[in-house]
């Protein structure tokens, strides 16, 4: 039953991922054009890897709908984690930090159903805050 359900699952990753073979891929991230991008979908869990398939450059869940739920963290070339976002049936929901590449963080704060909510944090490059910013009073 397991290897059917597995079975069902590739094949329909398969099938979806097929539709868009014919149209060309937008490079929307900061990788060269030339990078190949590596993709694991396996129980809902999706990740994402750099080429050469040594680092994790991100990972996270998806729900029924293929939708982004749980959280989804991002990962440096060196394996520093850069970012953290929480997610529910697709939409922000909850907590989400994001960092300098050297790892302090640059800011934090939460969302509801997509939007930013409360105080939010910024600090600089030497982990200083330098703003806080209140999303419930705009």
């Amino acid at each position: 039953m397991k290897n059917f359900i597995l079975y069902v699952m590739v094949s329909l990753l398969i099938m979806s991922c097929s539709d868009q073979a014919d149209k060309p891929k937008e490079n929307t991230s900061n990788n060269p054009p030339s990078e190949i991008v590596l993709n694991d979908t396996v129980n809902r869990q999706v990740s994402e890897w750099y080429q050469g398939k040594d680092q994790l450059k991100m990972s996270g869940q998806i729900d029924k709908n293929k939708k982004r739920h749980g959280a989804w963290v991002y990962y440096s070339q060196t394996g520093l984690e850069l970012s953290m976002t929480t997610y529910t049936n697709g939409m922000k929901e909850g907590f989400s930090v994001v960092k300098y590449p050297n790892g302090i963080r640059h800011y934090h704060g939460e969302y509801r159903n997509d939007k930013k909510v409360g105080v939010w944090k910024f600090y600089n490059k030497e982990g200083e805050l330098v703003e806080e910013k209140n999303y419930d009073i705009e």
